[in-house]
């Protein structure tokens, strides 16, 4: 009787042992990966933040192009060096014939050129017979709210090309919802916290 009392004790040592083992390397693996990925968050944080920073230092004093294309091909460009009015430049048709036949290749590299940064508009009722009346039409419709979320809902579409695509792109093209809804959310007014 004694035998098996301790043959018992003994077998449930050992499982318990086994359990702990078990549950041990479980919550090690977890750890460690939590840690991981916690790096991995932290790197990628880091090189957004770069970018951002990048971008705020200078977006608004480099050269950006910015073509418009229907559904098979490139219709307008621009070049704009700073955001005003005077510093922006309609490409000729010459410039334009080069640059729609990297874009038929899909040869952004080459197409950007000089510029810091390229955004390709697609919307598939421009053609090359477009004025430039109808395309600044167009562009006002599609951006009259004046907000962040028209462009990233085209981006996200896919009707909108940036290129190079830096880790903020990258990370607005990931975020369904959360980041436009953000970003369209008017500041509180000042008659509104005063009466609150």
């Amino acid at each position: 009787m004694q035998t098996v009392f301790l043959a018992s004790i003994a077998a449930f040592l050992i499982v318990l042992y086994v359990i702990f083992r078990f549950v041990k390397n479980v919550v090690s693996t977890l750890i460690w990966g939590a840690v991981a990925l916690g790096v991995v968050l932290l790197a990628a944080g880091f090189l957004v933040y770069l970018d951002i920073r990048d971008l705020r230092e200078n977006f608004s004093n480099s050269s950006k192009l910015v073509l418009l294309a229907g559904e098979q091909d490139l219709v307008l460009g621009l070049e704009i060096s700073a955001f005003e009015l005077d510093a922006t430049r309609l490409l000729s048709g010459s410039e334009l014939s080069s640059l729609k036949e990297a874009y038929g290749k899909r040869e952004f590299k080459t197409m950007l050129g000089n510029s810091s940064m390229l955004f390709i508009l697609k919307d598939a009722s421009l053609d090359e017979q477009a004025s430039l009346g109808e395309v600044f039409t167009l562009v006002n419709e599609r951006f009259s709210s004046g907000k962040v979320t028209s462009l990233l809902r085209e981006y996200r579409k896919g009707n909108l090309i940036i290129y190079p695509e830096t880790p903020v792109f990258k990370l607005l093209r990931l975020f369904p919802g959360g980041v436009s809804a953000t970003a369209s959310r008017a500041p509180p007014s000042e008659d509104a916290s005063r009466t609150a």
